[in-house]
């Protein structure tokens, strides 16, 4: 049985709801926020999956791929904006539009 790391959502103590055998499931959970695991590890091999943990590398690059995607999207927000705002009658039905349809979106706004 591993040492339990802090919960990776809180940092709290997690504890052992449950520990597994061939017929039931290791339960693992979080004292502080409720974050919970169950698997199927048994005796000797529990904690192995409540341990893992994404590699910093890892998030690194996921939090820097977050960062660049928002920011390619800010263009965007603005056009959505502006459909959005758009003033129609009640014959006239506001549709939603795929990002790759946005330019035309903002060329029809300009026009009108």
């Amino acid at each position: 049985m591993d040492k339990l790391k802090p919960c990776p959502f809180c940092g709290g103590d997690p504890e052992y709801e449950r520990h597994g055998t061939n017929r039931q499931s290791c339960i693992i959970a979080c004292g502080d926020c409720g974050a919970r695991i169950e698997s199927g590890e048994t005796e000797g091999l529990e904690g192995g999956m409540w341990n893992t943990r994404t590699a910093d590398d890892e998030l690194t690059a996921v939090n820097a791929r977050i960062a660049e995607l928002k920011k390619a999207l800010e263009p965007l927000s603005d056009t959505v904006n502006a459909f959005a705002d758009f003033q129609h009658d009640e014959s006239e039905t506001l549709v939603m539009i795929k990002a790759g349809d946005a330019r035309r979106a903002a060329a029809l706004l300009e026009k009108k």
